[in-house]
């Protein structure tokens, strides 16, 4: 299972919009990328600290996300909404935590 995780920055008072983009992202992934399989945010409200962590079947799929137009869409949606420029980066999941999360039928 590969593993893409955006590092956010949101401005704080502009947290709330910036979180719909992050979500509206995630559904048209799952219309154009049969390998997407869903994604998490981590979010704290106050500093507008947020990581967002995709999963995904295919290295090819994950690794050309950025050179697709839903991304360059969702960049050109939330930036505005960012206090830096995001950050992302390539992960693989751990055996280990893939059969635990397969357990908990979180997959």
């Amino acid at each position: 299972m590969k593993v893409g995780m955006l590092n956010i920055q949101f401005k704080p008072e502009m947290m709330k919009e910036g979180v719909e983009h992050w979500f509206n992202l995630t559904h048209e992934l799952k219309s154009h990328f049969p390998s997407f399989k869903g994604a998490y945010l981590m979010t704290d409200a106050k500093s507008g600290k947020c990581v967002g962590v995709g999963l995904w079947d295919s290295q090819k799929d994950a690794d050309g996300l950025t050179q697709n137009n839903v991304y360059r869409n969702f960049l050109e949606k939330v930036n505005p909404c960012c206090a830096r420029p995001i950050v992302r980066e390539q992960l693989e999941m751990s055996e280990k935590s893939f059969q635990e999360m397969k357990k908990m039928a979180v997959m």
